[in-house]
């Protein structure tokens, strides 16, 4: 059986692209892995919900949900 990791974890870019890193199995790790990555190449990043096509971005003390149009 394949198991499919629902989020993906992405950088943005300057230009307002973005630049794909890895997937997660949960927001939690995800948002640990976002903390890890700030601190070896800051930036800014999202966590897209594969199953809702929504970007979810991190935020210090909760995730906002944004659907994507």
């Amino acid at each position: 059986m394949h198991l499919h990791s629902p989020f993906d974890i992405l950088q943005k870019k300057p230009e307002g692209s973005f630049r794909w890193f890895e997937a997660a199995t949960d927001l939690d790790s995800a948002n640990i892995r976002i903390d890890e990555l700030i601190s070896l190449c800051p930036g800014d990043y999202v966590v897209f919900d594969q199953r809702t096509h929504s970007v979810i971005l991190d935020s210090p003390s909760r995730f906002r949900h944004f659907k994507r149009e």
